[in-house]
């Protein structure tokens, strides 16, 4: 074991906000430690630390109030045996009564220091810490090793815990002929509209929730002897990183209303609920809520059992049944529980249906004609990640909601209740994506999205494939209208590349969540932008769509060389390209000319354009930059477009050291047009300069041309061998600027 560090308070002044850099984690190299009770979360992968609990109560003291006090740092631990700092304060989600009764359990926010994309939201209770760090597809969780210490804990990613797939749960909001007229109904009464906002985050929604227990919850989650204080400890525990995902996702969050301890049902104390019936459970709950909290004193409500469903009332926040909603597992813990399960009917509650496809194992009966708009069993929140057999993309929901759940989550009806205050945040605008292509069968393609931020927050994108039907066929069943392309984590970039980079440089061309149409057919996408302003997030999502019309060409458009095992090029050597155009020149596709790009680190970025609009006749000689790779590939793109190839294997290239001593400096402003040439270049000098000398120089260092020019001048130079060639532009007052050339 080896010591991180503890806590280390500085210079405290009376009247003064105290600094304090909170570090309380010793990092464990065993994977066991001997400690009392039951271990409710195994992942399988894992990183064992140790709390200096009275450090960290300490320093709870001098956790600001405020967001704008989170200049006071925390170190949280992070999986791979690391450490995070965030600047952290406190979160209240449990209305003033109920945090002067239960003042030992506290709740916070967390802001990444590095990265304030990265939000982790903590809570220290009756059974110690918790954390959960919301980080894309680098989510991770902090939790007890036992329930019964508060002093070892398992760091652990999302993915590396699962659920008990021996119990699939199975929510009764679905598409069935009873259910779905019920559905209708409620939407009806409620009012939610059909397209909803397409930006939302602006504001603060608070909502007063009223979330009641069963006798059976409180034995599993309790401790050994449940009291009020463990169980609300647990339901703040889950409600904490529900409210992680809301805040983040549209700017909503939910308080725990002043008497929410009076539904809260200890072993043996007699419970109104039927624990195994959630459809029982609706009204059961909405009759308790109403009774023991009053309709005016809540906004929706909410019921945790063991029964292993859940169900949930459509859109029915604010309304006369807005205590319907049911949540219920054997093991009420963990990611699997609050993530896969308690957002999802909440998000129920707040109008959103399920997205996925399938209509196989627990998806049978629950399907959504309407929002399904995910592949398989759908890899979002609103999806059933997991639990519909050969239908599953993955085995857990990602901490996110489908675009088309955000629309329907912030419809007018489910805001009419809620307390709104100014978050603070401009939602990202971002540039219409409103274009239509069509692009060849079988071939991959990539999509890009631009946006602006009045905040300057940092943003990312989702882009998420938006067709729906095919009657609910297995996800790689044949298809001209199902979804056929999962969606994946927001991320940074505004580039989506269908299928992804990690899989086409495996040569990979359809896989399980990505399938490429292997016939004619039209794929629909919408994008939306996120941002993260304080600790909530903001959302802009396209009502407008990319259209992409595929086409079955006369064969598959490939690159053809550079496909064999042991390539390598040497720098400013030049090199020939081919692929098989595929009518891909002609109509329908008509992409006359292509784009010629070089990546040197694993298909990562693709900074280097070896030729910018050549024509697409299938061959290509380029120069090869002077750049070294172990990793490199080459990727030619319809120009004007979105359809490309790559080579099928790496290419080695080897940096060379010229003997002439030139290489591209940094001063070089002038422009050499076209760049690779047949011999003919057009030099144009920067607007600074009227007049100057330029050389041209081979490789080995032999003036193989000079004169002097004015602002442009067209050099004939068709005499030259082929190969890599430097310009050189001196003048009078400026630096010498260097350009290589490649002559073919």
């Amino acid at each position: 074991m080896k010591k991180i560090c503890t806590i280390l308070l500085l210079t405290f002044s009376i009247g003064t906000q105290a600094n304090a850099l909170g570090d309380f984690w010793n990092f464990s190299t065993e994977k066991t430690v001997s400690v009392p009770g039951d271990r409710k979360i195994v992942p399988q992968s894992y990183q064992l630390v140790q709390l200096d609990v009275p450090a960290f109560q300490l320093f709870q003291s001098f956790i600001p109030t405020e967001v704008s006090g989170a200049n006071t740092t925390v170190f949280l631990p992070t999986p791979d045996g690391n450490e995070m700092a965030f600047g952290i304060f406190e979160a209240p989600m449990m209305e003033q009564p109920l945090a002067n009764k239960y003042a030992q359990i506290k709740t916070y926010t967390a802001i990444s220091k590095t990265d304030a994309r990265v939000i982790a939201k903590i809570d220290f209770t009756v059974f110690g810490f918790h954390a959960a760090v919301f980080n894309g597809h680098q989510t991770y969780y902090i939790d007890p090793y036992s329930n019964m210490t508060n002093e070892w804990y398992v760091v652990y990613y999302k993915n590396d815990y699962f659920k008990n797939l021996n119990q699939a749960m199975h929510c009764q909001q679905g598409e069935d002929e009873e259910i779905a007229l019920k559905d209708l109904i409620r939407m009806e009464q409620n009012s939610l509209p059909s397209i909803a906002y397409k930006t939302s985050g602006d504001t603060l929604r608070n909502y007063r929730l009223a979330l009641a227990c069963t006798e059976e919850y409180s034995a599993a989650v309790g401790g050994t002897t449940p009291t009020k204080a463990s169980v609300l400890s647990a339901m703040v525990t889950s409600m904490n990183r529900c409210n992680g995902v809301f805040e983040k996702e549209f700017s909503m969050h939910a308080n725990l209303v002043g008497k929410n301890d009076t539904l809260i049902y200890l072993p043996g104390s007699g419970d109104p609920y039927t624990n195994n019936s959630g459809s029982a459970m609706l009204g059961q709950n909405q009759t308790t809520v109403d009774a023991r909290i009053g309709s005016a004193n809540y906004d929706y409500g909410h019921v945790f059992s063991t029964g292993g469903g859940g169900i949930a009332s459509l859109a029915c926040v604010c309304s006369s049944s807005k205590a319907q909603g049911v949540t219920g597992s054997s093991n009420p813990v963990g990611d699997p529980f609050d993530i896969d399960y308690v957002v999802h009917e909440m998000g129920h509650q707040f109008g959103g249906s399920h997205t996925f496809n399938s209509v196989t194992g627990s998806c049978s009966g629950n399907r959504s004609s309407t929002s399904a708009y995910e592949i398989g069993s759908a890899t979002t929140i609103m999806g059933y990640a997991g639990i519909c057999a050969t239908d599953d993309i993955q085995p857990h929901s990602d901490d996110y909601y489908h675009v088309r759940s955000l629309e329907q989550m912030t419809g007018n009806s489910v805001k009419a209740c809620a307390s709104i205050t100014n978050s603070g945040n401009t939602p990202p605008v971002l540039t219409s994506i409103s274009k239509s292509y069509i692009i060849p069968y079988k071939t991959p393609f990539e999509l890009t999205a631009t946006a602006t931020d009045a905040n300057n927050d940092p943003l990312t994108y989702c882009w998420e494939q938006y067709n729906r039907g095919g009657n609910g066929g297995a996800w790689n069943a044949p298809t001209t209208v199902a979804p056929t392309l999962r969606s994946f984590s927001p991320d940074t970039s505004g580039t989506r590349v269908f299928p992804q980079y990690k899989e086409l440089i495996k040569n990979t061309e359809s896989y399980l969540g990505e399938i490429l149409p292997d016939t004619a057919r039209i794929l629909k996408f919408r994008c939306t932008v996120r941002d993260m302003h304080n600790g909530h997030g903001a959302f802009y999502t396209s009502i407008d769509t990319t259209k992409l019309d595929v086409r079955k060409t006369s064969g598959l458009f490939r690159v053809t060389s550079q496909n064999t095992v042991g390539q390598t090029w040497d720098g400013y050597s030049t090199q020939t390209i081919t692929w098989n155009v595929a009518g891909t020149n002609a109509a329908p596709v008509a992409a006359s000319n292509v784009t010629i790009y070089l990546s040197v680190d694993s298909g990562k970025t693709w900074p280097h354009v070896l030729a910018a609009s050549t024509a697409n006749d299938g061959s290509e000689t380029i120069g090869v930059p002077n750049v070294a790779a172990t990793w490199a590939r080459v990727k030619v793109k319809g120009a004007d477009n979105v359809f490309f190839d790559l080579n099928d294997n790496w290419i080695k290239i080897n940096k060379i050291v010229s003997p002439n001593g030139l290489t591209d400096n940094e001063e070089t402003s002038f422009q050499v047009y076209p760049n690779p040439s047949t011999g003919v270049f057009t030099i144009e000098l920067p607007s600074a300069l009227q007049q100057a000398h330029v050389e041209i120089v081979n490789s080995v260092g032999a003036n193989v041309y000079q004169t002097d020019m004015n602002a442009v001048t067209t050099i004939h130079t068709q005499a030259l061998a082929k190969g890599v060639y430097f310009v050189k532009v001196k003048a009078a007052d400026s630096k010498l600027m260097v350009k290589k050339v490649v002559v073919e």
